[in-house]
């Protein structure tokens, strides 16, 4: 190990020792040769089968007494091997073990130069290696010890674990994925003694010399380094893994917003909603903004690019009309960028599901490359449960997991964009009415309206949900300020109910669907018309919140004029809700009404106090409960104490320099 000259000037013994001798030659001399030997450096190397290779042969399967592979370190020196891998089935006389461990570093020696190192293979050279052995059909050769052939001997099965699931674990593996697998049959009576007798331990590959060893575990037959095998050098042996450090003097980066609260690059927006609520005009919508740029909804586009829509439900001529009008409406002018599509005539599948694996498909990878080819940024999919194959359920959470985190949000990685999925919905209302009239959405119903598993909300960075507007929702709140005739069926309202990197909008955005009527031709030539939808922005929110105002005005008149009779009903500055509304029965105009029932009456008091006496006060903060405050000097608010039932647990309370 040589003394080596550190940063500073000064001079170290060995990679690892004190920057302290101010010379090389006191450095040796404190370090002389009688003290240590020479300390040989170690590397790792990658083993690949090259393409070129014609000849690939993996000969024979080896049972041996010390096993080639370990759960550390797979080396083919008899001496470095004492772990047992293999199985056994006694009824069945079968042998099953691993033949081959990805990324598992294989100890080789040289006696030419004296030098020491580690081989591997990667996952995919393991499986090249699997393939190569049953094509040249050697299933049936074995050996024992590396020697002498034997017989009665056969390869059942060969399989490359895929995932969890994997068969393996029923004999007991845990070994990483991509592992090679052989299951034995043993019909030699003499070598199933042995086995029993625990003489041979595992499987290895026949080898003869140490070229050849290499050679024929990965098939290549009179193998030699540089010739049908590449090696790309590692200088090291595994380091720690570096992490970063927060100092708080790093430059901040802007996201890379492509609508603000809606799309970000790099991340998965899932639109959700049920069957027939709009969601495919949005879509539309949302891929001509993309590519015209401008605003959406009122929405500013930041970034423009390609958009490629994949729509399983919708024909390629209903994805041009669905444009075609929302172009005309919205008059937008042309554009740089282009759309792009297929419809349900050219539908694909992306990922292929078998009971323990997801693969892509051929489709996918050639979507790759169309990606690339015409510059696709935005992607969007329609609905992204049509978009798999095979065994899949949409309610097996590691399956969507695995779907949306291993193969849809690449697509927006690979190409530096975003990737936008629509997605049905169960039948949940997202919004309620209040007693006192207020619209109130509730985003977390919104959120986990999507239908099946929880890990595809998990996933997505943004969930927009669309909720249907309800007849009777219609007629109580806004049908009586319209004035153009539209209906309930014109109208679906848009929430924001997740965003993992800004804070949501709190209410809903009632969109109104316009028709767009269009020129068409049938193939017979025959001119006519079709009607589409395009959504707009309404004020119907500006309408609801106005209502509900000056319904809270009204509520709280009504208190201020019957304080006067509360306040005779305070003992130690508190009072029961339910006293003060039987006191204030009996002063109802109502009350004298015969066809008026008392408990009618009595429910609208109630309501009535309790919204007058939480009166709401804009701040900095939002809405705040602030109560009402009184001539007397007094704040009069509504407590609860949650330690009691029913009525008594709602009270009445007032005070002096009222803090809530």
């Amino acid at each position: 190990m040589p003394c080596k000259k550190c940063k500073d000037g000064k001079v170290k013994w060995g990679e690892k020792g004190e920057c302290k001798y101010d010379s090389i030659a006191e450095c040796k001399e404190a370090n002389p040769d009688s003290h240590y030997e020479e300390i040989k450096t170690t590397s790792i190397k990658e083993l690949v089968i090259s393409p070129d290779a014609q000849e690939l042969a993996i000969d024979a399967i080896s049972l041996v007494n010390a096993p080639a592979i370990e759960q550390d370190f797979v080396f083919f020196g008899k001496e470095k091997n004492n772990l047992t891998f293999a199985k056994v089935d006694e009824e069945k006389r079968m042998l099953v073990s691993p033949a081959l461990i990805p990324n598992k570093q294989i100890f080789r020696y040289d006696p030419n130069t004296d030098s020491e190192y580690y081989v591997y293979f990667s996952p995919e050279t393991v499986r090249q290696a699997s393939e190569l052995y049953l094509k040249h059909n050697n299933h049936h050769k074995a050996t024992y010890e590396h020697k002498d052939r034997v017989s009665g001997v056969l390869t059942t099965e060969s399989w490359i674990k895929e995932g969890d699931m994997d068969k393996s674990k029923l004999y007991g593996f845990d070994l990483p994925n991509g592992t090679w697998f052989v299951k034995m049959k043993i019909n030699n009576d003499e070598l199933w003694e042995k086995i029993k007798a625990g003489e041979y331990k595992n499987y290895t590959f026949k080898p003869s010399t140490i070229e050849q060893k290499i050679g024929e575990m990965i098939g290549v037959k009179d193998f030699k380094f540089n010739t049908d095998i590449t090696e790309t050098g590692i200088d090291e042996l595994l380091t720690p893994l570096e992490l970063f450090e927060y100092t708080g003097k790093e430059i901040l980066r802007a996201r890379e917003w492509v609508i603000k609260g809606w799309l970000l690059k790099k991340a998965l927006t899932l639109l959700v909603g049920q069957a027939g609520v709009g969601k495919t005009i949005f879509i539309a919508q949302l891929a001509a903004a993309l590519a015209y740029g401008g605003s959406i909804l009122g929405k500013k586009v930041l970034e423009t690019g390609n958009v490629l829509i994949l729509a399983s439900e919708e024909t390629q001529n209903e994805l041009r009309l669905r444009i075609k009008a929302i172009v005309k409406l919205l008059e937008l002018t042309s554009s740089d960028q282009k759309i792009f599509m297929r419809g349900l005539e050219d539908q694909i599948k992306l990922v292929n599901f078998t009971m323990d694996k997801a693969l892509k498909t051929k489709e996918y990878k050639r979507l790759e490359l169309s990606i690339k080819k015409y510059q696709i940024k935005y992607i969007l999919l329609d609905p992204l449960i049509s978009f798999q194959t095979g065994a899949y359920d949409e309610n097996n959470n590691a399956k969507m997991e695995q779907f949306v985190k291993d193969f849809i949000i690449p697509l927006a990685v690979k190409n530096n964009g975003a990737v936008i999925a629509g997605h049905h919905t169960n039948k949940f209302s997202m919004i309620s009415i209040e007693d006192d009239g207020e619209l109130v959405v509730d985003h977390q119903i919104a959120l986990n309206s999507a239908r099946g598993a929880s890990s595809l909300v998990a996933a997505a960075r943004f969930v927009l949900a669309f909720q249907p507007m309800t007849k009777k929702l219609f007629n109580k709140k806004f049908e009586p300020h319209l004035k153009d005739g539209s209906k309930f069926t014109n109208y679906a309202g848009l929430i924001e109910a997740k965003s993992n990197y800004n804070v949501v909008e709190d209410d809903i955005n009632w969109l109104k669907k316009n028709s767009v009527s269009l020129e068409v031709v049938d193939e017979a030539g025959n001119v006519s018309e079709e009607s589409l939808g395009v959504f707009t922005t309404t004020d119907l929110n500006k309408i609801s919140k106005a209502k509900n105002k000056l319904k809270a005005e009204q509520n709280e008149q009504f208190v201020r004029a019957n304080l006067h009779i509360i306040k005779t009903l305070m003992e130690d500055d508190e009072c029961t809700l339910n006293a003060a509304v039987e006191k204030l029965v009996a002063y109802d105009p109502a009350h004298a009404d015969p066809d008026v029932e008392e408990g009618t009456i009595k429910t609208r008091i109630r309501r009535q106090l309790e919204n007058g006496l939480n009166g709401k006060a804009d701040s900095k903060n939002g809405l705040t409960n602030q109560g009402i405050s009184f001539d007397d000097g007094y704040n009069y608010w509504i407590a609860r104490d949650h330690s009691k039932h029913g009525a008594a647990k709602i009270f009445i309370r007032r005070g002096k320099d009222f803090k809530r």
